[in-house]
């Protein structure tokens, strides 16, 4: 597993910003705030894939 310190914001090569990188992190660390996630475990769920794309639906268009 990666640790979050070497999580990248940028993608490959082209300097634009990947945004669904801090995204997924801030999916995590909220539903762990919320004790969805109990464990050190990251599995990709439905509930995981819902809130990320909650998330990506605010930020998509800009």
């Amino acid at each position: 597993m990666l640790p979050y310190t070497k999580l990248n914001p940028h993608s490959r090569g082209n300097g634009n910003y990947a945004l669904h990188k801090p995204l997924l992190l801030l999916s995590i660390l909220d539903m762990t705030e919320s004790g969805e996630i109990r464990s050190s475990h990251l599995e990709k769920t439905p509930g995981l894939r819902l809130r990320f794309d909650a998330y990506w639906a605010i930020v998509q268009a800009r």
